[in-house]
């Protein structure tokens, strides 16, 4: 895809085995509070010693927030198998559930997170049906693969040493992770007619 074509916000379903495979999976507590400072998701520094921030700016919809969740903006390499780190960013409420939407569907907010996806992309309901469609078929396909989780961005970003990433916290059995997820969007399109 045409990156200058790209929306705003995009829904990116992680696949089933890609599940609990992230950034704060694996780095300790510490380090995962202080990249949430840096990138601008906290007001609050992890030990107090940088001033409050009065308020945190969505980087998606630009609307000012108390809190912010730290997402991880992840490219798929499918020929490699390769789960790769490309960034992180400060977003809030209503577009992490946009991005994240079977989670949101799954916690009865797949409405609110839909009304989103239109509002920040001044979308119809036809675009978004068929974004929702192209987001499903591209997890299906996703699904087939196993994934190595690259992380290396965040040693060229010196965020975290390599000696700091907990590898075998990777190895906990996938029902520990969240169960939330892109199926039911699955289960959503179906009932809805649109697969």
């Amino acid at each position: 895809m045409d990156k200058s074509n790209k929306a705003k916000l995009e829904v990116e379903l992680i696949p089933v085995k890609s599940w609990g495979k992230n950034v704060q999976a694996v780095v300790p507590q510490k380090i995962w509070l202080d990249l949430r400072w840096k990138f601008k998701a906290a007001r609050f520094s992890r030990d107090l010693a940088e001033p409050v921030r009065d308020h945190l700016v969505c980087e998606i919809c630009n609307e000012k927030y108390a809190d912010l969740h730290l997402d991880e903006i992840w490219n798929f390499d499918n020929a490699k198998q390769i789960q790769k780190l490309v960034g992180l960013t400060a977003i809030c409420e209503k577009c992490f559930n946009a991005i994240h939407f079977g989670r949101a569907v799954k916690l009865g907010l797949g409405e609110a997170a839909k009304e989103q996806l239109m509002k920040v992309n001044n979308w119809t309901e036809e675009q978004l049906n068929t974004h929702l469609e192209n987001a499903m078929k591209l997890w299906q396909t996703r699904n087939e693969f196993n994934y190595e989780l690259d992380l290396t961005w965040l040693q060229k970003e010196n965020l975290v040493q390599d000696d700091e990433i907990q590898w075998s916290s990777l190895n906990k059995p996938n029902e520990v992770y969240d169960g939330i997820g892109a199926d039911q969007m699955l289960r959503y399109l179906f009932s809805a007619g649109k697969l």
